[in-house]
């Protein structure tokens, strides 16, 4: 792994980019973000805002519309070998999922000396693999949004996942009528918004199980579970695990 150029923490104007590409490898993050910033991504729809990172491989066309003044994080860089790489796609991709090499990436110290600059080239290196991992056994969640009236909506279940939000709000954020929606829902993501949404409250509990102290009774409320066992019921159909197991296993020693 070679980084070729890297900048951090710095002040990031308004404004809209050119739809371009380049030859090298490129990951951004966005900090202090005030209003999400839209992307475009090989002619994609996605957003950015502080819970989520952008990975761009060579020659892929991409583009931000950041809409208020932030914060800006980057790197370029070329994988010594990028064979194993070489059909991986843009992906915009949740922090949480990528918490150790994305602290790693980003929040080990900036000082301009070889030794930090290896740590981070060695941090690049596991965040591809781990992505390649998480695309060959089927757990990562990138979506590929080709309509953005969708993205809308999708934003908004995400950001409201902790709440009982329903079908004729999420419609309205897509402006359309709640059939029309679910129909065009149902064509880009194979599955109902719902589903969707029930799929996205387990996603938040996974991190929750992961990162925070709570216990298993308080993340099923802040989820809006009516009970423990309606909580474990939901967990496991959905992951194959009961919650105190699942959280056993991922704070176990590897």
């Amino acid at each position: 792994m070679k980084i070729l150029t890297q900048n951090f923490n710095i002040r990031h104007e308004p404004g809209k980019m050119t739809y371009h590409c380049h030859d090298f490898w490129q990951i951004d993050y966005y900090s202090q973000v005030e209003t999400r910033i839209k992307t475009k991504l090989n002619g994609k729809f996605d957003y950015l805002d502080d819970t989520r990172f952008v990975l761009i491989p060579p020659r892929c066309m991409h583009q931000f519309n950041v809409m208020s003044t932030c914060r800006i994080s980057a790197l370029k860089f070329y994988p010594k070998d990028n064979a194993p790489y070489k059909d991986l796609k843009a992906a915009v991709l949740n922090i949480a999922d990528y918490k150790n090499v994305f602290d790693g990436i980003f929040t080990t110290s900036i000082a301009e000396n070889e030794l930090d600059t290896k740590a981070r080239e060695h941090y690049l290196e596991i965040l591809l693999l781990r992505f390649l991992q998480q695309i060959k056994y089927g757990r990562n969640m990138q979506e590929e949004i080709h309509d953005e009236r969708l993205s809308e909506a999708i934003f908004y279940m995400k950001r409201k996942v902790n709440s009982n939000i329903n079908l004729e709000n999420i419609a309205s954020k897509a402006n359309m009528s709640v059939n029309h929606f679910i129909r065009c829902f149902k064509q880009e993501f194979g599955m109902t918004p719902m589903r969707y949404s029930r799929k996205l409250v387990i996603r938040k509990a996974t991190e929750m199980l992961s990162y925070s102290e709570l216990s298993l009774i308080e993340i099923g409320d802040q989820l809006g579970f009516p009970d423990q066992h309606c909580f474990s019921r939901a967990f496991r159909r959905e992951t194959g695990f009961p919650p105190g197991a699942y959280r056993k296993l991922q704070r176990e020693p590897r």
